[in-house]
This record gives C-alpha cells, sequence and structure tokens, in this order.
C-alpha cells in the first residue's frame, strides 16, 4: 500500500477526569452485588433447601437461582463494559439506569409464580429493551429501531408503552 495514508478511524479515549455522574458507579456496584446475593442463594439452595416464596406471586427454585446467577453476572459484565465506554457521554446515567431495570425486571420475570404478573414483567422487559435501543434520543437511527421494536409488541403493548412516551 505504498502512496497511501488512512485516517485513524478510532478517536482518543474519553476523558475520564471529568465530572461524571455517580449513578453508573453505584448501579455497577450494585449489579456486581446482585451477582453475589445470587451465588449465595444458589448455593443456599443447592446446600440447605433454601426455597423462599409469596405464595401464588413469586416462587425461588433452583432454576430461579440459577437464572439469577446467569442474568447478574451479565449484567455486572454490561456494566463494567460499559461505565468505560460510555464515560463523558450524555446519555451515560439513562443507559445505566434502563440497563440496571431490565437486570431486575428479568430477575423478577424468572422468579414470577403469577401469570398476570409474568405477563406484566414481559411488557416491562420488551419497554426497557426498546428504551435501549433508542437510548440516544437524537439519533435518528436509534428512535427508529426504538420505533420498530416497539411495534413488534402486541398492540395492547403499544397502546400502553405510547402512553409512557
Amino acid at each position: 500500500m505504498a502512496g497511501r495514508t488512512s485516517k485513524p478511524t478510532v478517536g482518543a479515549l474519553p476523558d475520564t477526569a471529568a465530572e461524571s455522574s455517580l449513578v453508573p458507579v453505584a448501579l455497577t456496584w450494585l449489579a456486581w452485588s446482585l451477582f453475589a446475593a445470587s451465588v449465595v442463594a444458589l448455593f443456599a439452595r443447592l446446600r440447605f433447601g433454601f426455597a423462599p416464596e409469596i405464595t401464588g406471586l413469586v416462587a425461588v427454585d433452583g432454576l430461579t437461582a440459577l437464572m439469577w446467577v446467569v442474568v447478574s453476572f451479565f449484567g455486572g459484565i454490561v456494566h463494567s463494559y460499559s461505565r468505560r465506554y460510555m464515560a463523558g457521554s450524555a446519555h451515560e446515567t439513562k443507559f445505566f439506569l434502563a440497563v440496571f431495570g431490565f437486570v431486575t425486571v428479568v430477575m423478577t420475570l424468572v422468579a414470577a409464580d403469577h401469570l398476570a404478573l409474568f405477563g406484566l414483567l414481559w411488557l416491562a422487559m420488551g419497554l426497557v429493551m426498546a428504551e435501549l435501543i433508542g437510548v440516544v434520543d437524537g439519533w435518528e437511527q436509534a428512535r427508529a429501531a426504538a420505533s420498530v421494536a416497539r411495534a413488534l409488541l402486541p398492540r395492547e403493548q403499544r397502546l400502553r408503552a405510547s402512553r409512557w412516551r
């Protein structure tokens, strides 16, 4: 490639020394705390038969505890990676709140022991995913993708989602 020069396509890392919200830090610690608590719950389930429940609403069995470990682990990974990636972004706090909300909704969803609660949490999960897809309001492609994600929801869920906007 003699005689050709290429422009670098990678910019400088964001300035992490700039003032940033404490929300990403707090939610990252909370996400990893959820992981630790999930590991403890799984261990307690396997070793001592720990199985708390609110009859007819939520129940924690072995599969629920295992899913909590998996979901909270990946939630912690996303939070940790995103702290550097999103540093300095104007959408940082909104993104971290949405990711943490998604993790907590999914963890509650897997413990749901009532069809109505499961349906409500399924709706919430879809809405939070659409919010994550369109986290940058000024980005036309993100808004379009979020609209498509919301359009894939059943009609009743779209009506509820339009009221939340």
